[in-house]
Formats: C-alpha cells, structure tokens, sequence
C-alpha cells in the first residue's frame, strides 16, 4: 500500500512538472500566456472529473486549441485595462489630499475586478465547454461579486506565482501547474456554489448550455 501511494505520488509530481513545462512553451509567445493558463485549468478540470487517466500531452494540447482564439482576446482586454489602470494610478499620485485617494482606490478596485473576471471566465470555459463565451463573461463578472473571497484567493495564487517568476525562477516547474490546480479546483467550488443555487442566472445559463 505505501508503495502504491509512493508510485502515485511520483506521477502526479512528473505530472505537475510536465504540465508546467508545456504551459511555459506555449507561453513564450507572450500573447497565449492566458491561452495556456487556460488549457492548464481545463487539464485539470477534465483529469479530475472526466477522465483521471489518459494521455496529458492530448488532454493539454486539446484544451489549449480549444481556448486559444478567447484567451487572446482576454488577456488582449486585461493588458488593455492594465494600462489604463496604471496611467489612472498615475493620475491619482497628482491629484492632491482625498480626491486622489479616491481615484487610488476606484482604480485599484477595478483593476481587481476585472482580474477576478478574467480568472472566472477561465473556469466557466472549462466547466462549460466553451459554449456561448460572451454569456460566459458576464456570469464571470457576476461571480466576482457572488464569491468575492474564493475569487480573491485565485488571484492571489497568480500573484504569488508572479513573485517567483522574479525571485525564484527555477520553481516555475512546479508553482506554474500548482497556481493553475488551485484555480480549478477553488474556481469549480465557487462555480458550483452557485450553480447549485435556487434560481441562479449562471445555473439557468448550465441548464441552457446543456439542452
């Protein structure tokens, strides 16, 4: 029994490792880091709940085809929004005493809102198989304010992955799939809460997607 858990164990470590690499290969485009981020959510989404076993280089790769054209155009938009946070940040540092607090504060706000959408539109493609994507997007807003707490907690993974990409860069091979498995299963528990609820828009939006 300690065997079998020892070999298992191994494998899901090789795993990890495998997945981290693919994911940074087919980042190094730049523009399909969101892409890739994607197909690694969805690896796991579909390894856990559909199929455990099977060949994870097919499983990655089917999941990044499939997310390519919309992770584009996210992280497009987010970079986008990133640059007009960052020059509000800008304007808020000259404007003086409350009003620029206030612009400080509305312009970090939405810069964190719009994170949380984008790491809940990552989810809800995967769990919905990539069906009707704007629909999709404005349930991920949705979701930003329905479960605040586990939507921060995603972003914060991604923070900390950000912190060792600077400081400690041989990690990657490990904290790339990791940040990318604590989105899934924290992003599938908060979709699934409210997918759960009585006379939920986004359960409406299941029950409609799977007719």
């Amino acid at each position: 029994m300690t065997v079998h858990k020892l070999y298992s164990w191994l494998n899901r470590m090789i795993d990890i490792v495998i997945l981290s690499l693919l994911i940074l290969l087919t980042s190094l485009l730049v523009v399909t880091v969101c892409s890739s981020l994607m197909a690694g959510v969805g690896t796991f989404h579909f390894r856990r709940k559909i199929e455990s076993t099977g060949n994870l280089f097919e499983t990655y790769f089917m999941y990044f085809k499939k997310s390519l054209g919309a992770g584009i155009v996210a992280q497009c938009a987010l970079m986008l929004i990133y640059v007009i946070g960052y020059v509000n940040l800008q304007i808020a540092n000259t404007i003086p005493e409350w009003q620029g607090v206030l612009v400080f504060a509305l312009s970090t706000l939405f810069l964190l809102l719009c994170t949380m959408t984008i790491s809940n539109f990552m989810v809800l493609q995967a769990k919905l198989d990539y069906k009707a994507v704007t629909l999709i997007l404005k349930k991920s807003l949705l979701l930003s304010f329905i479960d605040f707490p586990r939507a921060f907690l995603i972003v914060i993974s991604y923070i900390m992955l950000a912190l060792f990409i600077f400081f400690l860069p041989p990690l990657l091979i490990f904290t790339v799939s990791t940040s990318c498995y604590i989105h899934e299963r924290v992003g599938a528990k908060m979709v699934a809460n409210v997918l759960n609820g009585a006379g939920s828009p986004v359960k409406h939006m299941s029950h409609m997607e799977t007719r």
